[in-house]
């Protein structure tokens, strides 16, 4: 099996296209003067959003055709750490594919702070995961990892384009009418939150512990309703629209907690630093790969 040759993938000439779009932007500054000048510049942000919504199209496909590929590559490894390395890449990929799915349903949003810093993390998500998949092919001795490589660079370009291209999208003129807030100063308000932190997370947050009401409890003492952390997990609702709030005693637990996408607002509350302790002892001299050393 194979996959086409990169000078066939459409996300090279994406890639490129995405590249010569970016010198016009740079040097552009948030105004609120309307004039000539400025209406170019909105029909120059309605322009690029539709170039990287082309550009996330194409590599959302790019990524599932990755994907399908990878699960051939399977039955041809033998080394049980290259084994581990290809299911890594496919978990990673597909979540890469999530990310930029959300990061497409948001692209009209780019002038607003929350839907700016979502696009923007989601993009960097991306980004990086198929390093981390290219990371866990160390120490194997076969042509795989180097034959992903070559595909995965590809992906990695245009993400990285887009990741570029949409930062400056956010500093462009927007319409008067529109108020321009600027996302990621980190600035804490009154409450000691940054202000992108959602109100429904503040009074989580903001209520004792006594006083919350918890969907589950994972206790070492048979206390609670659950003895392990991913116990709870599993046992959560798929898909929740609202916040599942698992308390964790105090314990060292000792345990690897993957929370899978399917599991959406998922909240874990212990009972302090160096009181509720989720540890393990996996090691890549072990044969893991580092992506599956991590205890959370």
């Amino acid at each position: 099996m194979a996959w086409p040759p990169p000078s066939r993938s459409r996300l090279l000439p994406l890639a490129l296209l995405l590249f010569i779009s970016l010198p016009q932007y740079s040097s552009a500054a948030p105004s609120s003067a309307v004039d000539p000048a400025s209406r170019n510049e909105y029909d120059r942000v309605d322009g690029s959003l539709a170039v990287i919504g082309i550009a996330m199209n194409a590599t959302i496909g790019k990524v599932h055709t990755a994907i399908n590929s990878m699960y051939g590559f399977m039955p041809l490894s033998v080394d049980q750490r290259e084994q581990n390395a290809v299911r890594d890449c496919i978990e990673l990929l597909d979540l890469s594919a999530q990310e930029l799915t959300w990061s497409l349903s948001k692209l009209n949003e780019l002038h607003s702070s929350s839907s700016s810093s979502d696009v923007v993390s989601w993009l960097s998500a991306a980004f990086g995961n198929q390093d981390t998949c290219l990371e866990g092919f160390a120490g194997t001795r076969s042509q795989v990892g180097d034959y992903i490589k070559v595909h995965l660079d590809q992906i990695t370009q245009v993400v990285g384009s887009m990741l570029a291209m949409v930062r400056n999208v956010h500093t462009l003129p927007i319409e008067p009418e529109t108020p321009v807030d600027i996302p990621g100063d980190g600035i804490a308000d009154a409450d000691g939150f940054p202000d992108w932190f959602q109100d429904d997370d503040r009074q989580i947050l903001h209520r004792h512990p006594r006083r919350l009401r918890f969907d589950a409890v994972v206790a070492m003492d048979d206390s609670g309703n659950h003895s392990s952390i991913m116990e709870a997990i599993n046992a959560a609702p798929d898909h929740s629209a609202r916040k599942y709030v698992i308390h964790v005693k105090r314990g060292v637990y000792r345990e690897y907690v993957q929370i899978k996408k399917k599991k959406t607002n998922i909240v874990l509350i212990g009972e302090g630093v160096g009181v509720t302790v989720i540890s393990g002892d996996r090691s890549f001299a072990q044969g893991f790969t580092t992506f599956r050393t991590a205890t959370f």
